[in-house]
């Protein structure tokens, strides 16, 4: 098990310099992925109040935030990630979407802000990366105002894409190095664990099967091979709009009950009580104007 900072500091700089050498193509990146995490996206809007402000722990290319800032223009946002590398295609997330994403390079196992600071926390794809988050979960909760919200977006344990994962870890070829995934059960867990009611868990994303079951038309009229070309001209003619409708709302229901136990991602929602009994890590700089340091 890691130790120390470096539990709490893991650092994907070379993924983030590859990406950005090919050149980061952030309507085409994000439209791909919108349709899959449109639900996530919903669930965090539920949460994300009109005029507060919203911190994303380990953001990557910021893509959630921003997206998240262009529907509450009167929220303020802000974003870190330990990767500076991250943080310049961040900053043309920034451009793409007009928004002012506050950007800061941080420890997302130190964070540099006050107690009681933001009105919603949230990280997608990051607790995975450490062998024990308490040091994170627990950062991210000193600096949640008291009665905020806390969410927390992961692989989910039983799925497809788990299986691909580990396969590929085991033969030294997953990019983002070491990973874990988390149960419905696990996520239960965290709220007893750090004195958290939990709100709800749901679950989003697919694999390239179970996708290709639920947006057939979409999936395939993105493949380039002739068998894909044909199934999707004779789908497109083959089935009437009314059962499309039917197909959608059908994979809806799917999600909202059984979504935690089979979908790609699993995300927890808790709201922090009144009063903290879980240890907090030292304050730093405070959120303000300007970019932090």
């Amino acid at each position: 098990m890691l130790s120390g900072l470096t539990q709490n500091k893991v650092d994907h700089s070379s993924v983030w310099r590859t990406l950005q050498r090919g050149g980061f193509d952030y309507g085409r990146t994000f439209a791909h992925v919108y349709l899959e995490k449109k639900p996530l996206y919903q669930m965090l809007l539920r949460h994300c109040p009109e005029h507060g402000i919203v911190l994303e722990v380990g953001c990557g290319a910021a893509m959630d935030s921003c997206y998240l800032a262009t529907q509450r223009r009167s929220a303020r946002f802000c974003a870190v990630d330990v990767s500076r590398e991250a943080l310049r295609i961040a900053e043309g997330a920034n451009q793409h979407f007009g928004t002012a994403v506050q950007l800061v390079a941080a420890n997302a196992g130190a964070l540099c802000f006050p107690n009681a600071t933001f009105d919603l926390v949230f990280s997608q794809g990051l607790i995975e990366h450490f062998p024990d988050p308490t040091a994170l979960i627990a950062e991210q909760i000193r600096v949640l105002k008291p009665g905020a919200v806390l969410v927390i977006d992961v692989p989910q344990t039983y799925s497809l894409y788990t299986i691909h994962k580990r396969r590929q870890m085991a033969r030294g070829a997953w990019a983002w190095g070491w990973e874990s995934q988390y149960s419905y059960w696990d996520l239960k867990a965290l709220a007893g664990r750090f004195d958290l009611q939990l709100l709800s868990i749901t679950g989003w994303g697919y694999d390239r099967y179970t996708a290709l079951l639920r947006w057939p038309l979409v999936k395939l009229e993105r493949r380039r091979s002739a068998w894909a070309r044909a199934a999707h001209h004779i789908l497109s003619y083959a089935l009437p709009r009314s059962l499309r409708r039917v197909a959608e709302s059908a994979w809806v229901s799917v999600e909202g009950r059984l979504g935690p136990f089979f979908m790609q991602n699993i995300t927890a929602v808790y709201r922090v009580p009144d009063v903290l009994r879980v240890a907090v890590g030292p304050a730093g700089k405070t959120f303000g104007g300007g970019r932090a340091k």
